[in-house]
């Protein structure tokens, strides 16, 4: 769980997300606004749709040879959306 990601706030497969990949986003993490999708990250501010964002955490889904794990997928009791299987996902941390 060292690795970052970043890139600018966009919707990918019907999930939150940046740079082409899902984002599990850490607990507390709320959605405060649709018209532009807003995002409030605990101890790291809010975000809107097109923002730029650097979170610390890892990949938990990689596509590597094109395999997608089979939906439905939860991890640590959040469940992922099938839509959003179809790509990469991140596990962002707290800090």
């Amino acid at each position: 769980m060292t690795a970052l990601t970043r890139g600018r706030l966009e919707v990918v497969g019907g999930c939150p997300g940046a740079d082409g990949g899902v984002i599990v986003w850490p607990h507390g993490t709320r959605f405060v606004g649709d018209d532009p999708l807003t995002v409030e990250v605990p101890g790291r501010g809010r975000f809107a749709l097109g923002d730029r964002i650097s979170l610390g955490g890892g990949w938990i889904v990689e596509h590597v040879g094109g395999k997608v794990p089979d939906a439905p997928w939860t991890f640590r009791g959040q469940r992922v959306p099938d839509s959003c299987l179809a790509h990469d996902v991140f596990l962002a941390g707290p800090h």
